[in-house]
């Protein structure tokens, strides 16, 4: 029995290129159906197909009887209505499916938490950024890798996500598992009526540490002008008085040369 077809052949492939409902009372009597020799072996009548379109793929759901029927309006409002419900579950997974690769790949830390602070879901970055594995990460409060400096500030953004549901930022610096310190920037979104808190961490250890060492290098650069001006001016004081000694002996010279 044949099981592809290509955009507009046969009665399965119609539908597939016009993304219609298609009706055939009796598939053995149906000379565009692919496979009347698996209907009549079966005892197949009546078929019918319904597209499916769940934004990125189309699919066809079939239905297959052993007596001939006639497609009236309730069929086709009930078939249509399966075709939406059915639909709407593929939407879903897809969706789910691209959410799961995105949370799963992504460089940056995601975490879905409850308002009261319960973790749900954090993705692997977490670990790739950090060095704590998951199992590690339950096992102790989070509050603990946050840098000392930096734990009353994370209490305060904590505190103001749960009591006024609001979409915060703020930086805060870790303590990785190798040692290190590593500086997360935090977009926070609350959903009070899922409550739930969205939150995504990017690493800008990197940048700080280059903005750093250009704030250091514009520093010493501003010294060194100083320095070079203060220099210059020094020296143009001190060349003054030997020039003006040089140029009164030149006009001696000069003047006995001429008498």
């Amino acid at each position: 029995m044949e099981n592809k077809f290509s955009p507009g052949e046969g009665t399965i492939g119609k539908v597939f290129s016009t993304k219609k409902i298609r009706f055939v009372k009796d598939v053995q009597k149906e000379k565009d159906f692919k496979r009347t020799s698996a209907a009549v072996q079966n005892g197949i009548r009546s078929w019918i197909a319904i597209p499916l379109q769940t934004g990125h793929e189309t699919y066809v759901l079939e239905f297959f009887t052993q007596i001939e029927i006639d497609l009236v309006n309730s069929y086709i409002q009930m078939f249509e209505l399966i075709a939406d419900q059915v639909g709407v579950l593929f939407k879903n997974k897809e969706s789910e499916e691209e959410k799961d690769h995105f949370f799963k790949l992504s460089g940056d830390l995601f975490q879905i938490s409850t308002l009261d602070g319960q973790v749900i879901e954090q993705n692997q970055a977490w670990e790739e950024v950090l060095g704590y594995t998951p199992e590690e990460l339950e096992e102790f409060d989070r509050t603990n890798i946050v840098h000392p400096e930096d734990r009353d500030k994370m209490l305060d953004a904590v505190r103001n996500v749960r009591k006024y549901k609001k979409n915060v930022s703020f930086a805060l610096r870790y303590i990785t598992k190798q040692g290190q310190t590593k500086t997360i920037l935090w977009k926070t979104i609350a959903s009070p009526e899922h409550g739930l808190v969205y939150a995504s961490g990017k690493d800008i250890t990197e940048i700080q540490d280059t903005q750093l060492k250009l704030e250091n290098l514009t520093r010493e650069l501003k010294r060194s002008n100083a320095d070079l001006e203060d220099f210059a001016f020094i020296a143009s004081h001190d060349l003054q008085e030997p020039l003006r000694k040089i140029m009164a002996f030149g006009d001696r010279l000069l003047k006995r040369i001429l008498i």
